[in-house]
Parts: C-alpha cells; structure tokens; sequence
C-alpha cells in the first residue's frame, strides 16, 4: 500500500534504531509527503545532526516548527544544534521563553544544563532539573530521568556537591 503514511514512518524509525542514517531518511521523505508530521520532522532533524549536517538538521526543525510553533521537543533540538556550533547565546535565547512561560520540559532541562557551563547558569539548571525530577507527570519515564539524572549529576560534581552528585549518578545507573 504505497500511500500508507505510517509505514514509511515505522520504516524509517526503525532504519534509525539500526543506526542507517541515510536509509532512515530515505525512507521518512515519503511519509512527509504524504502526511506532514512534527515527529517525523525532529526525527529527521535528528539524523542530520548525528551526521553533522547541521543546516540541514535546523531546516527538519524549522519545518516541523511551522506545524506546532511551540513544540519544546523541537526548539530544544534547534537549541541543541546552536550549542554544537559554538553560539551558546542563540541556543540560550531559543530556550528562553519557555524557561520564563514556565514550560520547561526535559528537553529543554538538558540544553539548558549543557549551555550552563558556558553561560554561568549552573544554580538555574540545577534548580530546574531537581524540580522536573519530582514532577508527577514524569514519573516512570526513564527516556526523560535518565539523561536529567546524569546531567544533574555533572552539575552537581562541578559544584563541589559530591554526595549529592553521586546519589544523581546512582540513579541514573539504576534507571540504565
């Protein structure tokens, strides 16, 4: 059934856990033409990104934002390509509403730790990612404790918070 949209998706999801970039994207871009989809564009977004193709990457992003302007997942992969190139200030900035509005995600929780070493906004980080640790509408979903744990863990051992940092690192080991 060549117009069945989600096979192509399926497809090209599982081409990417297989690590084949270029098939992987390959097999989305029928899918995109048949059916536009945000998810489809981050994963997209996101196998540029593996290959260092960077503009290419922000233009999957910039597509999928045309659909859903405020979609977190999205502006944190954009901010995560500007951390990748160096301009910390321009990945910050593209964070910034959400950390104000008060919609931080996970996501957005990460960029933000790893802009934080080189923008001196460890204590924010710090703080965000403890206050998502303990939301309830996350529990149980390690895709998102995992990483929040390792990088509260490295905030913390930067800090000089030893015990705390270790137990962080704990979890996420348990959580891996």
């Amino acid at each position: 059934e060549p117009r069945l949209a989600i096979a192509y998706y399926n497809l090209g999801r599982s081409l990417e856990l297989q690590l084949k970039d270029e098939a992987a994207i390959a097999a989305s871009s029928p899918f995109l033409q048949l059916s536009q989809n945000v998810e489809a564009y981050y994963h997209i977004g996101v196998l540029y990104a593996h290959q260092a193709r960077f503009e290419d990457a922000l233009e999957s992003y910039r597509q999928g934002l045309r659909l859903e302007p405020d979609n977190p997942r999205l502006i944190a992969a954009e901010a995560r390509i500007y951390e990748k190139q160096g301009d910390y200030d321009k990945a910050y900035a593209r964070i910034a509403p959400l950390l104000e509005s008060g919609q931080a995600t996970p996501e957005i929780a990460i960029i933000l730790a790893a802009l934080s070493k080189r923008l001196n906004r460890r204590p924010q980080a710090i703080d965000l990612l403890e206050r998502l640790l303990v939301r309830a509408d996350l529990a149980g979903n390690k895709d998102a404790f995992i990483p929040m744990h390792f990088e509260l863990a490295a905030l913390l051992d930067a800090a000089g918070e030893y015990d705390r940092a270790f137990r962080h690192f704990r979890q996420g080991n348990e959580l891996s």
